[in-house]
């Protein structure tokens, strides 16, 4: 409980959150990012309005009914929201919280112009939450990024993976042998990122890196382009085997009136040539968890 607490403490800390800030809790509670709302709530003696699952237009509602200030929300909640003809609710709120999957560059700076405050994250179920945020106000200016680490986290790079320290990791696993475990109070993340001037930006997953030729790439990269045109509702990313270059940049593309040799236009003028997908394939939907993080492993 000592570790929710420290983030929940923390993460005011970085908010500049008081007690007549209130949460909307649309997340699951059994998942890390909905647990933290309650707790931040209880910690911070801030009121808490929870819904029984996630509908755009009940969430709408108790937004215009309960007034509250805090909402925290994954990528695709925030996009269906806005769908729902949400944006003038959304802009009454003070923080906006985004995590839980990657928002690109893009996505951010065009909520960001819609005047929404915005404040993109990065945690971990083992970090208890969020230990990066992007301050209220500055979305715009660094989007693409996570933000400053809160008060209550250390962060570092090493060897190119993203490493935590501070109060909030956890102690360790109830099952053994699960690695990379936490240990003393340090948490190797298995993320891929870089620090610039003290801002995080996340590059990935170190196990979802395809290496393909002998050149790395990150699949979010890749996602974040795909998703950026404007006929494409998602899409994902992932390594094929390949006998000629180990392994080839596969897509699978929720799209409509595309094709893949408009998409693959459209990758060449953003990315380096290596990156742009070999192979195509058009879905009805992405694998995607009940929280939004994209399911890179049923892809098939």
């Amino acid at each position: 409980l000592a570790n929710h607490v420290a983030s929940a403490e923390g993460c005011r800390r970085q908010l500049g959150t008081g007690e007549a800030d209130r949460w909307l809790s649309l997340l699951a509670p059994h998942h890390v990012g909905g647990l933290a709302m309650f707790l931040r709530a209880a910690v911070c003696n801030q009121p808490l309005v929870t819904l029984a699952r996630f509908e755009e237009r009940a969430a709408l509602e108790a937004i215009e009914a309960d007034r509250p200030t805090l909402l925290s929300v994954v990528p695709v909640m925030l996009a269906r929201l806005l769908d729902a003809g949400g944006a003038d609710a959304l802009r009454g709120l003070r923080a906006i919280l985004v995590g839980g999957a990657p928002a690109s560059a893009g996505q951010v700076r065009a909520w960001a112009e819609l005047g929404l405050p915005v404040c993109p994250t990065y945690g971990l179920t083992e970090t208890c939450s969020q230990v990066a945020i992007v301050p209220p106000g500055r979305a715009a200016a660094l989007a693409g990024t996570a933000g400053t680490a809160c008060p209550h986290a250390s962060i570092a790079i090493e060897d190119g993976e993203i490493v935590v320290t501070g109060p909030a990791v956890s102690p360790g696993y109830v099952a053994a042998g699960i690695e990379p475990a936490p240990r003393g109070g340090r948490f190797r993340t298995g993320d891929e990122g870089r620090l610039d001037d003290g801002v995080l930006t996340v590059l990935g997953r170190r196990d979802a890196t395809i290496i393909t030729g002998g050149e790395n790439v990150h699949p979010e990269e890749v996602e974040a382009a795909l998703r950026a045109h404007p006929a494409v509702a998602d899409a994902a990313v992932a390594g094929r085997p390949d006998g000629l270059w180990g392994e080839v940049v596969a897509a699978w593309v929720v799209a409509e009136g595309t094709s893949p040799d408009d998409l693959d236009r459209w990758c060449r003028e953003r990315l380096a040539p290596f990156k742009v997908p070999r192979r195509w394939s058009f879905v009805e939907r992405v694998p995607r968890s009940e929280g939004g993080k994209l399911l890179r492993r049923l892809l098939p």
